[in-house]
């Protein structure tokens, strides 16, 4: 499951919580 913590930037989320914020992060952004 860890293996589909892909953010954004094409990165491995090393916590879930590291993963969920950049999305947040990358939802905010106009």
């Amino acid at each position: 499951e860890e293996d589909e913590l892909m953010m954004p930037s094409d990165e491995l989320a090393q916590s879930d919580s590291e993963f969920v914020n950049s999305w947040k992060d990358k939802d905010i952004d106009p």
